[in-house]
């Protein structure tokens, strides 16, 4: 009861202490940048099942359940988490979420016994009009080794049939199944019992529980949505070698629609993208990348250059150049940074999120009234036709100016800064991020 009266509490100041995107901007100091690096041009084209740049936004684990819901139920307290999550979503100008494992174990064999939190979860209203993509696999979470030692099922039978089950009763509500998350992260890490990690999840185990998985989702619904599992490493030359035998056993790019990769940083450098995609053009080039899980710091605590500012400032950068490199979603990982005194350790992703809650308040940061700025001016611009220039991409409406100083294409009409909300008449130079519009 204390835990509940809590939440309520919490977000019941919400609509107060919230900056919200759409009335308010964020408070930066200009200075002096550099002149613009041209942006890469794309080595390929990958296919694309998105039409318009808005349809690319998504959030991961936009939608997540308090832990004690996992085995209670849901509370009319953590109705009102969800519909507060859906507000935020609603002004990021976003409609796909993606249920990561972790964060959703209920859609877990673990869970076979009690739907009752699935049911009440995927029955929510604050999940109304959401794309959902769930993650779906034998083991939750990112650890798979904290609870077992060995990846494949040893009853495979009960395991499809428990997916079977899943998707026959959530199928309405899931726009997408992505089967596992960061299959090669967990070949990294030693699994409980002490097994050799190169011998636990090996893209060969991976990628018969991938083939099983798919075959029974699909005995359901055959017209399903399928994704790779996330590969966390796949720009790395470990990562690379699992993610290229995975696709290439007999089988597994048939069983899938798309391809879930995971990218993060936290310096200007933004190669570790163009590897990225230079591995699927290569392995899977007939297939739609999702960028299911991204996102940088705004802590300098992970690098020298990382900011508030800064971040916001790559939010544009890095969703300019994924979208140019071919991505079809790219969600941002996560919605709230944690709060600071119940982290110990390392910094990790602490700060890689879109808004702050370390005071206990929800407050958006910078990133997340660019994010919002931008997908407001991307929402309904065709992709189809759009190029890169030095410094910005040219859309239908208008030109994204993504990094340094620009010189103003003709035919501007009005200029905004997506750092402040600031709309101006053009001037003969514009500095990113900014909006130029036709």
């Amino acid at each position: 009861m204390a835990a509940a009266v809590g939440t309520l509490a919490a977000f019941a100041v919400f609509a107060w202490v919230l900056e919200r995107p759409s009335t308010r901007t964020a408070s930066t100091e200009r200075v002096e940048r550099p002149a613009p690096e041209a942006l890469p041009e794309a080595s390929g084209f990958l296919p694309r099942l998105s039409v318009t740049a808005g349809e690319l936004f998504g959030v991961n684990e936009g939608m997540t359940l308090p832990h004690h819901a996992l085995s209670a139920g849901l509370t009319p307290a953590d109705a009102f988490v969800l519909q507060g999550r859906r507000v935020l979503l609603d002004d990021l100008g976003v409609r796909r979420v993606r249920l990561n494992s972790h964060s959703y174990p209920g859609l877990n064999h673990l869970q076979l016994d009690d739907w009752r939190t699935a049911d009440e979860f995927f029955a929510a209203p604050a999940l109304e009009g959401l794309d959902v993509v769930a993650v779906i696999g034998p083991w939750p979470g990112t650890r798979t080794g904290n609870y077992t030692d060995a990846y494949v099922p040893e009853d495979m039978d009960a395991y499809t049939e428990w997916v079977r089950q899943v998707v026959e009763r959530y199928g309405d509500h899931v726009t997408a199944w992505e089967i596992d998350n960061e299959p090669d992260l967990h070949n990294s890490e030693a699994p409980r019992g002490g097994k050799e990690q190169a011998e636990f999840q090996t893209p060969a185990e991976y990628a018969e529980v991938l083939l099983a998985t798919s075959a029974a989702i699909r005995e359901v619904d055959p017209e399903a949505l399928i994704a790779s599992g996330g590969m966390y490493r796949a720009m790395t030359p470990v990562g690379r070698a699992y993610y290229e035998e995975v696709l290439a056993t007999d089988g597994v790019l048939d069983a899938i629609d798309v391809v879930s990769l995971h990218c993060y940083f936290a310096t200007p450098d933004t190669s570790p993208i163009r590897d990225l995609f230079a591995v699927t053009r290569a392995f899977a080039p007939d297939k739609p990348v999702w960028i299911t899980e991204t996102s940088v710091p705004s802590s300098a605590e992970r690098s020298a250059e990382a900011s508030p500012e800064w971040q916001a400032r790559m939010v544009v950068r890095l969703h300019a150049e994924m979208l140019i490199e071919g991505a079809d979603r790219i969600y941002w990982h996560t919605l709230f940074d944690a709060p600071e005194a119940k982290v110990d350790g390392p910094i990790g992703f602490r700060t890689n999120s879109l808004y702050d809650q370390s005071t206990g308040r929800v407050v958006a940061k910078p990133a997340a009234l660019t994010y919002a700025r931008l997908t407001r001016r991307l929402a309904d611009q065709p992709l189809d036709g759009v190029v890169a220039q030095d410094g910005l991409l040219v859309f239908r409406d208008g030109w994204l100016v993504v990094q340094g100083s620009v010189d103003t294409p003709d035919g501007a009409t009005q200029v905004e800064d997506l750092l402040t909300g600031a709309v101006t008449e053009p001037t003969p130079t514009t500095e990113a991020p900014a909006w130029i519009a036709r």
